[in-house]
């Protein structure tokens, strides 16, 4: 990209991607729930199926190129959008499935996972009881 003064500055991430129609850019997160994703930047490859949601933490480089390496953490729904709440926690927004997705650990696992918001309040409500 241009910066101000004329000259162009190299890509920090970069990847090959065939069968993908876009890059859904989102946030660096920082919130609590999933705190092995904090200071990480999530953001989704789009198409009209199931694309990757990736993370990225800027101080994981290839030692060959010096680019940004992400990880896959989830890519059950499309991801046209991203949102994020006052405490920092990230919400996905699943295109044409009428859901919002948030971000959470997965139990057991090292990745993250992400399930909708009613699942989440589900969960919310049998802990309470």
């Amino acid at each position: 990209c241009e910066v101000g003064n004329g000259t162009y500055e190299a890509p920090v991430l970069e990847y090959p991607i065939t069968d993908y129609n876009s890059v859904t850019g989102g946030y660096v997160y920082r919130g609590s729930r999933a705190p092995a994703l904090r200071g990480y930047y999530v953001y989704a490859e789009f198409k009209f199926a199931p694309g990757p949601v990736w993370a990225w933490d800027r101080t994981a480089l290839d030692p060959v190129t010096g680019l940004g390496v992400p990880v896959q953490i989830w890519s059950q729904v499309a991801i046209s959008s991203f949102g994020e709440d006052a405490a920092g926690e990230l919400y996905l927004l699943g295109y044409g499935t009428g859901k919002v997705y948030a971000i959470v650990p997965e139990p057991g696992a090292a990745l993250l996972a992400a399930a909708s918001l009613a699942t989440l309040a589900a969960l919310g409500r049998r802990r309470a009881r």
